[in-house]
């Protein structure tokens, strides 16, 4: 004999079907710590900036035939973009769009990439910043 649920049961059951898992996808807003030139942590969850790919930390690069930490200075070059703004992430697993000043804000990654210190992935968003990126290098 099958057991009718009870409403509330039956209501939490549904909720947590239709939301999913909690951390899959939400908000999150704070100060953020630099871990390299597109990873950051805020409130102890790692985040990768979506859209982008940036040096790794350890990355050397090559120009004019010299060697030089280019992921060193895509990392110091976030950590400037952010100063000590506080960002809004909107977070899908641990990848995160991220702003300073609210929702609406200056969106980081786009910021990054036009700077030239990342480059956009396809379908991003970020291409035409990166157009713009190349011009002025």
């Amino acid at each position: 004999m099958i057991r009718p649920t009870p409403p509330l049961l039956a209501a939490a059951i549904l909720v947590t079907n239709f939301i999913g898992d909690p951390a899959a996808a939400g908000e999150i807003t704070g100060p953020a710590l630099v871990i390299d030139g597109g990873t950051i942590v805020i409130a102890g969850q790692r985040l990768r900036l979506d859209g982008l790919d940036a040096p790794p930390l350890e990355r050397l690069c090559l120009q004019g035939g010299e060697k030089w930490r280019c992921g060193e200075a895509a990392a110091f070059a976030l950590a400037a973009i952010i100063e000590r703004h506080w960002l809004t992430c909107q977070t899908r697993q641990q990848q995160a769009t991220c702003r300073m000043g609210g929702p609406n804000g200056i969106d980081v990654g786009q910021a990054l990439v036009r700077e030239g210190w990342a480059k956009a992935r396809a379908g991003s968003g970020y291409e035409q910043a990166e157009q713009i990126g190349r011009a002025h290098v």
